[in-house]
């Protein structure tokens, strides 16, 4: 599959959902498990064969994801805070009520990447932010 992993994750609950209530499988849903099981079956890796293994700085479980989409949304919060004015360490306590996320790591986490001190910042949600 060509998709993101966490397309093909949504992908599988589909199926997984699908099968549990005996709906009848598309024949490219049928051909996919077929495919990923044989290739289990010959002793590839499930999450290879399955096409859900994270790449490199991609989590797999949904409560990773909720932690990252939070973290990314928090950031993005505490650059818009800024564009109004707000100090950085004033913005990062604020964010810490919100989000649950302590401000000394927020302010690391604006520091370790040049994208995340951008007042420019993207949010996950595509859109910029402009001063």
């Amino acid at each position: 599959m060509s998709h993101g992993l966490w397309d093909t994750q949504e992908y599988l609950r589909q199926i997984g959902e699908a099968l549990q209530v005996k709906q009848r499988l598309k024949k490219k849903e049928a051909n996919y498990i077929a495919a990923a099981l044989q290739a289990i079956y010959e002793g590839k890796d499930a999450n290879v064969a399955l096409h859900v293994k994270g790449g490199k700085g991609q989590s797999r479980s949904i409560k990773e994801r909720k932690a990252s989409d939070n973290k990314a949304m928090a950031l993005g919060w505490v650059a818009e805070t800024m564009c109004l004015g707000v100090s950085e360490a004033d913005a990062c306590l604020a964010a810490e009520e919100h989000f649950g996320i302590n401000s000394e790591a927020l302010q690391t986490y604006r520091g370790s990447k040049k994208s995340n001190r951008d007042p420019h910042f993207k949010l996950a949600l595509s859109r910029k932010l402009k001063c």
